[in-house]
C-alpha cells in the first residue's frame, strides 16, 4: 500500500498566482509583471513597486479626493454600472465606475485638502442621449417624497421609457430605488425607514425600455 504524505502550507506565506484565461492572455500576477483585462482587451503592465519616498502634499490631496468620491459612489454603485456601462458600451464595471469617479473628481469636489467635501449636485450616475424627465417637481410630505413630471418630453422620448428615481442618505450609505415609466408622471419614495433628522439627496435616470441607453442623470435636491 502506498503511503500518503500530508504538507502543512503557512498561509501566511502563500502567494496569489495569475489565473490563465487561455494561451496567451492571463489575470493577475506573473513574475514582475501583471496581467489585466480591460475595456479594449488584454494588456500587461509592470508590477507597481512600493515607494520608499514620503507623498508629496498634492498626492495627499488626491488620494483624499479618491477616498472621497469613491466613498460617495460605491452606494450607487450599481446605477452607475447600468447608466455609463450601457450608454458608452463598456463591458467593465471597473470601467464604467472609472468614468463616473473622473467626472466627480473634476467637478464634484468642493474645498480645499484637508477640508474637500461632495457637493452632490455634481455627481453623475448616467450618461447618454435620452431624454431626460422634463420639468420635474418634488414634495416632501411627512415621509414621502413624491416626484412628477410631464410625461413627454420631445419626438425622441417613449412612453414606457424607463425612470429610475434613487433616494440617497449619504451618512447612512442607504439607497432607496423606485422604478416607473415616463408616462406614469410620478413616482413615491417612502422614507419611513429613514432615521429622524436624516438627508436624503434624489436623483433621477431615465433609460429606454431595454435600459441600454440611458439620459444625462438628473439632481432634483436635498430633502
Amino acid at each position: 500500500m502506498l503511503g500518503l504524505r500530508y504538507y502543512r502550507r503557512n498561509p501566511l506565506k502563500q502567494e496569489r498566482m495569475a489565473k490563465f484565461i487561455n494561451m496567451t492572455c492571463f489575470s493577475g500576477s506573473v513574475g514582475g509583471f501583471v496581467g489585466c483585462m480591460g475595456p479594449f482587451g488584454f494588456y500587461v503592465r509592470s508590477k507597481p513597486k512600493k515607494s520608499l519616498k514620503p507623498p508629496t502634499a498634492g498626492q495627499l490631496a488626491t488620494r483624499a479626493k479618491m477616498a472621497l468620491v469613491g466613498g460617495y459612489l460605491k452606494p450607487l454603485k450599481e446605477m452607475v454600472y447600468l447608466g455609463f456601462a450601457a450608454s458608452y458600451k463598456v463591458k467593465s464595471k471597473t470601467a464604467a465606475m472609472n468614468m463616473a469617479v473622473a467626472h466627480a473628481m473634476h467637478n464634484a469636489i468642493g474645498g480645499t485638502y484637508p477640508d474637500l467635501s461632495i457637493k452632490p449636485e455634481q455627481i453623475v450616475l448616467s450618461r447618454g442621449k435620452v431624454p431626460k424627465l422634463w420639468k420635474p417637481q418634488v414634495q416632501l410630505q411627512g415621509k414621502q417624497l413624491h416626484v412628477t413630471w410631464r410625461p413627454l418630453a420631445n419626438f425622441c422620448s417613449f412612453a414606457d421609457d424607463c425612470v429610475y428615481v434613487l433616494g440617497y442618505n449619504v451618512k447612512a450609505k442607504t439607497v432607496a430605488v423606485r422604478e416607473a415609466v415616463r408616462e406614469a408622471a410620478s413616482v413615491t419614495i417612502d422614507l419611513e425607514a429613514e432615521p429622524p433628522g436624516s438627508t436624503v439627496h434624489l436623483y433621477v435616470c431615465v433609460s429606454n425600455r431595454e435600459s441600454k441607453l440611458f439620459s444625462n442623470s438628473q439632481y432634483l435636491g436635498e430633502f
